[in-house]
């Protein structure tokens, strides 16, 4: 939030950028925010570091294994919106692990 703050970064689709270009500037993969709404929202995830490294040693499975991702959007999540950590749930209901061809991840106001 300071980055944001300090930076002069103000509207919400700056700060959404800002945040999805650091997941990817941290090499985590590609992320989206297709939906940000009052108590909810939902972002697709088209490439993980976390699911490929996963796929390479283990191969699929049979649940979500992006933990970190999630993370890190219930945090994208509590910047962008100037709400406290921990404001947000996020739960991956597609896996990239598990087969799917992306992951989407669905985000709910505590």
């Amino acid at each position: 939030i300071d980055y944001l703050c300090n930076h002069n970064i103000k509207t919400i689709g700056e700060k959404i950028d800002i945040c999805c270009q650091y997941y990817s500037a941290l090499g985590l993969g590609n992320i989206e925010v297709t939906y940000l709404g009052e108590y909810s929202g939902e972002v697709i995830c088209s490439s993980s570091h976390i699911d490929s490294g996963w796929m390479k040693k283990w191969g699929t499975y049979d649940r979500p294994v992006n933990y970190i991702t999630a993370g890190y959007i219930s945090a994208l999540f509590a910047a962008v919106t100037e709400h406290p950590v921990g404001t947000y749930r996020t739960s991956e209901v597609e896996s990239i692990v598990m087969g799917a061809e992306k992951s989407v991840f669905k985000v709910v106001k505590s």
